[in-house]
């Protein structure tokens, strides 16, 4: 009976230990959008991804950080399946999130061939522009009736696209679209001149269901000295250089 009864309490023991353990885990995702999330013969990347990593290295909590499409991370976000990432702001995020901390403004641009002149918003009235799913870079064009849009999955996709003349020209910030051409083979000299839409911050953001898992305030701090310190401006030369 006794040799039960301890077999039962180790037994309650490990449950409880794995249930601990699995609420501690910090979920962390990084957006597939080459420079910031790469993944690479099995292999993960990118500005954000390292970043992220040198955030929760050395805290006191288990994390697992995954590079899922951007789309898929705006859902976790939602559903608290995600609790942290690094992105821009979206207003259908609003009540699901808090923002810690931004970084560095993003200058997003309209870009095609080299052939396509592009000026003003009037130049892709009956043109496609390929979009990344779930991303939102400029309301200016979202509202353009005359402008079809084609989703995809990342910007690798959308150049490629771009090259078959499948899509007029791409949307998205500027070092992103040329470093995901460099990756498929296409020099700079691929791309006409760019058109700046927009400039948008990305931040780092919390699942508002994941507040008992992280210390807000001290997550800022580490983020911001990372930042002070010059480790995104490094990771910036290391992927974009």
């Amino acid at each position: 009976m006794f040799l039960r009864l301890l077999i039962l309490f180790c037994f309650i023991l490990q449950c409880d230990y794995s249930v601990a353990k699995e609420m501690k885990m910090l979920n962390v995702r990084t957006i597939a959008v080459s420079p910031y999330g790469i993944i690479e013969h099995e292999h993960y990347s990118g500005i954000y991804y390292d970043l992220s990593n040198m955030l929760f290295e050395n805290a006191n909590i288990t994390f697992e950080n995954i590079i899922f499409p951007y789309a898929r991370v705006k859902h976790e976000l939602m559903s608290g399946q995600a609790d942290v990432t690094i992105m821009l702001k979206y207003q259908e995020l609003e009540p699901y999130v808090d923002y810690i901390a931004p970084l560095p403004a993003l200058r997003n641009v309209v870009i095609g061939k080299k052939s396509l002149s592009i000026s003003s918003l009037d130049d892709l009235n009956g043109k496609v522009i390929a979009y990344l799913r779930g991303a939102q870079f400029s309301e200016k064009l979202d509202e353009a009736h005359n402008i079809s849009k084609q989703f995809v999955n990342d910007f690798e996709q959308g150049i490629e696209m771009m090259r078959l003349n499948r899509v007029d020209a791409i949307i998205g910030p500027l070092p992103a679209i040329l470093s995901s051409a460099k990756r498929i083979g296409l020099a700079p000299e691929f791309f006409g001149q760019p058109y700046a839409i927009s400039t948008k911050i990305p931040w780092l953001q919390v699942s508002k269901k994941s507040i008992t898992k992280v210390d807000l305030s001290q997550m800022k701090v580490k983020f911001k000295k990372l930042i002070h310190e010059g480790s995104f401006a490094r990771l910036n030369e290391k992927y974009l250089h």
